[in-house]
């Protein structure tokens, strides 16, 4: 026959109370930060896309920074992003190879203050370089 411990019955009342309250804290502070990463990643992958396709993005006579601008303004305003809209945040440079098509650089520099229910805040620093060549098609 087995021993039966002594002392112990079964229950751990403390441990699971301690482990919902942190579950719901990493929720809570996911439900603030997931939304805001997805708009930065959207409007990411939207500036990789265009850097990779500046050779070819501008209507004829037109400069490809100001239509790939527009567009990664439009983007922005469309993932609520305000603060890439500002002056200075979306930087984006275009030169031009001999034998091939180019180079194309988007730089994304802003931040955001996102408040954790008046708790407490964290400041959200967005600073992403995408550098994609092109070609002449």
């Amino acid at each position: 026959m087995g021993s039966i411990p002594r002392g112990q019955r079964g229950e751990g009342k403390v441990g699971c109370i301690a482990s919902l309250i942190v579950f719901l804290l990493v929720g809570a502070a996911a439900a603030k930060l997931v939304p805001y990463w997805w708009d930065v990643d959207q409007l990411a992958s939207t500036a990789d896309e265009l850097a990779s396709r500046a050779g070819t993005i501008a209507p004829a006579g037109q400069d490809a920074r100001e239509t790939i601008k527009a567009q990664l303004l439009s983007k922005a305003r469309e993932q609520n992003l305000p603060e890439a809209a500002k002056a200075g945040a979306i930087t984006i440079s275009i030169q031009q190879g001999a034998d091939f098509g180019g180079m194309c650089t988007i730089r994304l520099n802003f931040s955001r203050n996102i408040d954790f229910y008046g708790i407490t805040s964290y400041t959200w620093t967005t600073d992403k370089t995408i550098s994609k060549p092109w070609g002449r098609y």
